[in-house]
């Protein structure tokens, strides 16, 4: 695949990353040539895993699905994939709001589930975000969605949280001076 046809792909942002388990995956920007991989990855979740990042079920992408989350403009929208031996098997993205503040989202596939993928995916979110001038992050996770709240909390970031309509509500300062268990 060349990631350098578009000359707003952020090369900077293509890393190699070992999971706690000694698993090596390859972390960069999303392309729109990555809908078959991301249609491979979404069919390979579990029900629960789609119900924590859809709050719904959401068994199939559909055309337009595929399209909106493969299309970004690495400024306003920006979507990360973790790549291993050429499947994807980690998503995770940030949505602007307004601007300082975006909306983060990631989605790691469930045999990869507690080896570090997530962490390293948020971790990637927030130097990707620093870099485009936002200050804060935002999440809606579902209340049963310990992994998720876990990986915040532990992020070494200021996050606050806030429970709305069956949804919790997490306010997440990207700020470069209060996080020195981030880059670690």
């Amino acid at each position: 695949m060349t990631l350098v046809s578009d000359p707003e792909f952020p090369t900077s942002w293509v890393t190699e990353d070992h999971l706690r388990d000694g698993r090596e995956v390859t972390v960069r920007p999303i392309t729109p040539e990555d809908g078959v991989g991301l249609r491979a990855f979404h069919g390979a979740l579990s029900d629960t895993s789609i119900y924590l990042r859809y709050f719904a079920p959401h068994p199939e992408l559909s055309d337009a699905d595929v399209s909106h989350l493969t299309r970004v403009d690495y400024r306003n929208r920006v979507a990360l994939v973790a790549v291993e031996e050429g499947d994807i098997v980690g998503v995770g993205r940030f949505d602007r709001i307004d601007e300082l503040s975006a909306e983060v989202a990631f989605l790691v596939r469930d045999d990869h589930q507690g080896h570090g993928l997530g962490s390293a995916l948020f971790r990637h979110l927030v130097d990707a975000a620093r870099d485009r001038g936002f200050t804060r992050f935002v999440a809606e996770v579902l209340p049963q969605n310990g992994r998720m709240m876990t990986t915040f909390a532990h992020s070494g970031l200021p996050v606050q949280r806030h429970y709305e309509d069956g949804v919790v509500r997490l306010d997440i300062e990207l700020s470069s001076t209060s996080d020195a268990r981030m880059n670690g």
